[in-house]
């Protein structure tokens, strides 16, 4: 079994396309990850606050599907349970709507279906919201594929209360409760606040290179919501400049997005 890393970088993944999504270094740390488990075909999990570009990187990632089979599942609470998260599985990798079917019925449509992955990667977005028997549900499809000698990666991707549920003891089972899945984990990201360097990027994506406006937009980037409210606030300030974003327009902008007393927030 491989030994779990925190970030692998064995090959370098597709380069990035011109468009809004900015290749920052955190995005490109996630894709590194990503290429590497769909490569592979290892479990992987990233794991991080709200507003790290998550969401953003391994959507871009799945867009593109270079080299292969790539799939992205959105979780939510309502499909947290082992047969609404198996339908919203089963539709993601594409065997249709399957909503009055069984659990086994739908586990074994989705099972058929991953064998057929050509070097596939299924990316679950939002699991911290998965129960247990969804994700105990999901580690048999990684082994029972894997076991066809299918190149099959599944990376998990949601807040950090994700890793620390998979790493807690559970007194029912009397042991870590879910020590099986952990083990299986070949790659993990743990994200925090977005690195200056992601800031920075973003600010040079979007033609912002004043040091008085770089600087207010890394004061942005230390609110909740982090780099969503940096992209509330690019958005507001380019309709305000008319396509151009300038310091006065980051400083009108602020507000609307609910950005409390940037002006004059020059380093």
């Amino acid at each position: 079994m491989e030994p779990m890393t925190e970030i692998i970088n064995l090959r370098e993944p597709p380069l990035e396309p011109k468009g809004e999504f900015c290749l920052t270094p955190t995005a490109r740390d996630i894709h590194h990850l990503l290429h590497t488990c769909q490569s592979f075909g290892w479990l992987g999990v990233v794991v991080g606050e709200p507003g790290t570009g998550k969401t953003a990187a391994i959507t871009d990632y799945a867009a593109r599907a270079e080299g292969g089979d790539v799939r992205l599942c959105r979780m939510t609470r309502a499909a947290s349970r082992l047969q609404p998260g198996l339908v919203r599985l089963a539709e993601a990798l594409g065997c249709g709507s399957m909503p009055n079917v069984s659990a086994s019925e739908l586990y074994n449509a989705v099972r058929y279906r991953a064998g057929w992955m050509s070097n596939g990667l299924l990316i679950l977005d939002e699991a911290q919201h998965l129960e247990d028997d969804l994700l105990e549900a999901l580690r048999d499809l990684f082994d029972e594929v894997g076991a066809e000698g299918v190149v099959f990666g599944v990376v998990l991707v949601g807040n950090r209360g994700l890793m620390d549920r998979l790493s807690k003891t559970d007194k029912r089972r009397g042991r870590a409760g879910f020590s099986q899945f952990t083990g299986r984990i070949g790659a993990k990201l743990d994200l925090s606040a977005p690195k200056a360097a992601d800031v920075e990027a973003l600010c040079a994506h979007h033609g912002i290179d004043g040091k008085r406006a770089v600087a207010l937009v890394k004061k942005a980037a230390q609110l909740p919501g982090a780099l969503q409210k940096v992209r509330n606030l690019f958005g507001v300030a380019r309709e305000l400049g008319d396509g151009a974003i300038t310091l006065k327009t980051l400083e009108d902008a602020a507000p609307v997005v609910g950005i409390p007393n940037l002006k004059g927030g020059a380093a």
